[in-house]
C-alpha cells in the first residue's frame, strides 16, 4: 500500500495549501543570475560605467585603425620587446582584426545595456559580456613572461607602460564589463 504525505496532497484533500509564488515573467534570453538593480540610482551608475567602458573599446578601436592606416603614435609602447626589438610586427590585418574585436565588444556591452541590438536574442550581450570580463582578466594576469601582472620582463618601454596603464586599464575594463554582466537588461 502506497502511503501519500499531506505536503503532496493538495488543499482540497486535506493537505498543506500549495506554495504561493509571485508571478514572474520568463524571458528565456536572460541566463539565470542576480536580479537586475532595483535602485534607480544603481541603474544609472551601471548605465554610465558600461557607456564609458564602450566608449574606451570604442577608443581603443579606432586608436588600431589609425595604427593599420600607418599611423605611428605609440606604436613605439604597444608590442613588448627583447634586446630592443619588438617580438613582433602585427601585420595591417591583424591590426584590423583587433580593431573590429574591440568595436564589437563595445556593441556587445551597449546591448547588454539594452542600448543597442534589441532585435538580437539576449543571450549574445549575456554571453559575449561574461566573456569580455573574461578576456579583460586574462590580460591582466597575461602570459607570465612578456605582460601582465606577472610579467618577468622588465627594463623596456613596453614593461613599463604595461604595467602603469596597460594592466590597470584591462582591470578597470573587466570590472566595467562585470558590472554590466551583472546588471541584467
Amino acid at each position: 500500500r502506497h502511503v501519500l504525505h499531506p505536503e503532496a496532497l493538495g488543499p482540497a484533500q486535506g493537505g498543506a495549501p500549495a506554495p504561493t509564488t509571485e508571478s514572474t515573467t520568463y524571458d528565456p534570453h536572460r541566463l539565470h543570475g542576480p536580479p537586475p538593480p532595483t535602485n534607480a540610482g544603481t541603474r544609472v551608475m551601471i548605465r554610465l560605467i558600461g557607456t564609458s567602458t564602450a566608449a574606451v573599446l570604442l577608443a581603443l578601436a579606432l586608436l588600431h585603425v589609425y595604427w593599420a592606416a600607418g599611423g605611428h603614435w605609440g606604436t613605439d609602447v604597444a608590442v613588448p620587446e627583447h634586446d630592443g626589438q619588438p617580438l613582433f610586427q602585427p601585420p595591417t590585418a591583424a591590426t584590423l582584426l583587433v580593431a573590429t574585436l574591440l568595436f564589437a565588444a563595445s556593441l556587445v556591452l551597449l546591448g547588454r545595456l539594452g542600448l543597442w541590438g534589441t532585435a538580437l536574442p539576449g543571450w549574445l550581450f549575456v554571453v559575449g559580456t561574461w566573456t569580455l570580463v573574461a578576456v579583460f582578466l586574462g590580460r591582466v594576469v597575461g602570459d607570465f613572461k612578456w605582460f601582465g601582472i606577472f610579467k618577468r620582463a622588465s627594463g623596456t618601454a613596453f614593461a613599463w607602460w604595461d604595467t602603469r596603464l596597460f594592466v590597470p586599464l584591462c582591470f578597470l575594463l573587466a570590472l566595467g564589463c562585470l558590472l554590466v554582466a551583472r546588471s541584467g537588461r
